[in-house]
């Protein structure tokens, strides 16, 4: 009974040795653009491959993410490309953003596009739905690196901003000074001193836009900050009676 005992208590450590190699989770971490993301649930790694809580990632790397309950189908868009991506699947189709999405009888989902595939296919852990995030983030793009010594998935892939509404701000802004410059008023030297101070505040944006870490967020600050001043330069123009074309 007692030599019993010990080669189940054997088998049981050899077992927990072969789970910890699949659910090391504590020993991998993930970085995108060099900011590390926090997972409710650790990546685990099957057949040398990382799989990892989708979304934090994915939205992460600036995807839009939706998950379909119903087929256990992952689908994420970057506004040209989307990839759909269903649990247990050995394959993830890429097609265009917008495109029709149709679902397969007994599960899953497909569109028309590109098929690429997987050799360790998404699956749900504790609750949480993990994808191997080399092939999805590498088809969006990103460069995927593994540093084997801080245990690291690197994630690099250039963010796409919008500066479509600061461009807009600008523009507007920049009417609104011409129509003052041509319109031959002459300025007290309250109104001038102003109009100084403002000069200096959009030197000191453009500064601001050089040297700030290129992200939407901060785009949108600069952004607000222009638009201030537009509001601020048009107090200004009804104050002083200003008469030019393009003022509202």
């Amino acid at each position: 009974m007692l030599k019993k005992i010990i080669v189940l208590a054997g088998m049981a450590l050899i077992t927990a040795g072969s789970l910890n190699t699949v659910f090391c989770a504590e020993e991998i971490a993930v970085k995108v653009n060099g900011e590390k993301v926090e997972f409710d649930q650790s990546p685990i790694v099957e057949n040398g491959r990382t799989l990892i809580p989708f979304r934090a990632v994915l939205e992460e790397m600036g995807l839009s993410v939706d998950w379909d309950a119903d087929t256990k189908t992952v689908i994420c868009t970057d506004g040209e490309k989307m990839g759909v991506l269903t649990v247990g699947s050995d394959e993830m189709t890429m097609g265009a953003e917008g495109q029709e999405i149709f679902k397969v009888n007994g599960g899953g989902v497909y569109i028309d596009g590109e098929s690429v595939p997987i050799d360790a296919p998404a699956k749900i852990v504790n609750g949480r739905t993990l994808v191997p995030i080399r092939v999805i983030a590498e088809s969006f793009g990103a460069d995927v690196i593994w540093n084997e010594e801080s245990r690291t998935v690197e994630i690099n892939i250039e963010m796409k901003v919008d500066e479509s509404e600061l461009e807009k701000a600008c523009d507007e802004l920049m009417e609104i000074l011409t129509g003052i410059a041509e319109s031959g008023v002459v300025l007290d030297e309250k109104i001038a001193d102003e109009f100084f101070s403002i000069a200096d505040k959009l030197y000191e944006i453009q500064t601001l836009l050089d040297e700030m870490e290129y992200t939407q967020e901060n785009v949108d600050k600069v952004t607000d900050m222009v638009k201030e001043i537009k509001l601020r330069v048009m107090d200004i123009v009804r104050e002083a009676d200003i008469n030019i074309d393009g003022t509202k």
